[in-house]
């Protein structure tokens, strides 16, 4: 496994897990929603893929629906990213 889709709506998210996957030695490419992902699975044809679960347009739910047809089955990581202001704190 050494091919990595990276997908996920906020660039700088992208570019970090990008940065980190190539210094690994993993080949990577990047999509920035469902509809490009789709896209660019079937060029890439990744082993892994990061999946932002909380993205405009198509669903996760859908992404995962379109993937079960295709001949390329990567493996998913779903991931997200919850942002507090200086104002809401976790209490612990």
């Amino acid at each position: 496994m050494n091919k990595i889709l990276i997908v996920d709506d906020e660039q700088d998210l992208r570019e970090m897990i990008n940065l980190m996957m190539a210094k690994e030695g993993y080949e990577t490419e990047m999509a920035q929603d469902g509809i490009d992902f789709l896209k660019k699975n079937d060029n890439f044809q990744p082993d892994i893929v990061t999946l932002d679960v909380m993205m405009p347009g198509l669903t996760t739910k859908d992404i995962l629906e379109e993937l079960k047809d295709k001949y390329n089955k990567p493996k998913i990581i779903l991931l997200t990213v919850v942002r507090f202001s200086d104002e809401e704190k976790l209490i612990n």
